[in-house]
């Protein structure tokens, strides 16, 4: 995912719904300006002990300005279009979204995937196939990469 962000040494990173901070701890590998927002408390302390900056604890209560260059996310699957679409307005122009997804995003007739499928019709996006299942899950996934446009 931090490969596919295009992400640099100064490059500023959000992981909204960032759990225990995996995605995180790796793109303070690249970069230390991540930013996180949880809102699990003990997930927050131990973001705290790793040294994570918390910026808020609920995406949905964060004000969406676009600050950042990327947005590496592993949204809930039962509710991921919602936290994509969210998350892209923190976005800076020229930014990058990169996000894990169930695979049925984009393959059932399902109203809301059908109305996220026309928004994202409008973006610079595409998929990497990662051939694996979410652990926690076992709900095949993809990652969607998507680009914010400069103009």
């Amino acid at each position: 995912m931090v490969a596919l962000s295009g992400i640099g040494a100064s490059s500023k990173v959000l992981e909204p719904e960032a759990g225990i901070g995996s995605i995180a701890d790796e793109v303070k590998k690249t970069t230390p300006h991540v930013d996180c927002i949880e809102i699990h408390h003990g997930f927050r302390e131990l973001l705290e002990l790793k040294e994570h900056n918390l910026v808020g604890d609920d995406l949905f209560h964060c004000d969406p300005r676009p600050v950042y260059d990327a947005v590496l996310m592993n949204p809930p699957f039962s509710d991921e279009c919602r936290h994509i679409r969210y998350a892209y307005d923190f976005l800076k122009p020229g930014g990058r979204l990169v996000a894990v997804c169930c695979v049925r995003m984009m393959e059932s007739d399902n109203r809301k995937y059908a109305e996220y499928r026309e928004w994202l019709a409008d973006q610079r996006f595409w998929f990497t196939d990662t051939e694996e299942k979410f652990e926690a899950t076992g709900t095949n996934t993809k990652i969607l990469i998507i680009e914010k446009p400069v103009a």
